[in-house]
């Protein structure tokens, strides 16, 4: 399946990489897959575990913990990439996440998205679905619309979260204002400032710029990476597979073993 209704051929390098990648992971995971419940049920599960709101490394343990491994891969060796694939692996769904974001909230939403795909049944048994380019306003893809609906909601607690100004703001009004949004309604403060850039684009405009240096003030230390890797270690059993398959999966997924 191809989100975008692209020719496949170009992400083909990409794709075996993913699916192979894909295939070392499902093997490795200690947990077993779990159907995954309501967005809504997830969210609430995890702000119910002392979470302040559902962000990146909450919800990437959360999918570990249901038997669903999660892959960050922004080094594939492939001259074009996709943003991320879903796939099946016999009956367990593994996520590959493969465009490089400096702040974990800028992956957020895809792994949201992902979540959606697999929760809303869209995945068969051995088969993949790549989205090329995550768009959360693809109105015209009944499976994409339904996966951003499931992401919205699970990020915000509603389907139709849209945060917005009457006018342009600076980087550190955004910032303190997507803090305390996120205070008032337990929201990632750096989804609320996409969403914001986003939001405010439709009009015209580029507010990713403002966006990103909001991120900067608000994500001063970026310690994410580490933090994703122990989860990918602490969910894993390198004994399930042959030293060079878990050496490979490590180096794609650029941890130190």
């Amino acid at each position: 399946k191809h989100a975008a209704n692209k020719p496949v051929v170009e992400l083909q390098a990409a794709t075996a990489v993913v699916d192979g990648m894909a295939k070392i992971a499902a093997a490795v995971a200690k947990n077993d897959y779990q159907e995954l419940p309501t967005a809504g049920e997830i969210r609430h599960f995890i702000l119910s575990s002392g979470k302040p709101w559902v962000d990146y490394q909450a919800l990437l343990e959360f999918s570990w913990s249901m038997g669903i491994p999660v892959l960050y891969m922004p080094e594939i060796p492939a001259r074009k990439k996709m943003d991320a694939v879903a796939i099946k692996v016999s009956e367990r769904p593994v996520i590959a996440l493969t465009k490089r974001h400096k702040h974990a909230s800028a992956l957020l939403f895809s792994l949201a998205h992902e979540l959606g795909h697999i929760a809303c049944g869209h995945l068969d048994r051995n088969s993949l679905l790549i989205d090329e380019k995550i768009n959360e306003d693809d109105v015209d893809n009944p499976q994409e619309r339904e996966a951003n609906s499931f992401a919205i909601e699970l990020l915000n607690g509603r389907p139709d979260a849209a945060f917005y100004s009457h006018y342009r703001v600076s980087a550190d009004v955004l910032a303190d204002g997507a803090m305390r949004i996120a205070r008032q309604n337990q929201v990632d403060p750096g989804h609320v400032a996409l969403n914001y850039a986003k939001t405010m684009g439709r009009n015209g405009g580029n507010y990713y710029p403002v966006c990103f240096s909001a991120l900067n003030l608000l994500y001063p230390d970026l310690t994410w990476p580490e933090q994703a890797n122990r989860t990918f270690l602490k969910f894993v059993d390198e004994e399930k597979v042959s030293e060079d398959k878990f050496e490979m999966l490590c180096r794609m997924n650029n941890i130190e073993v």
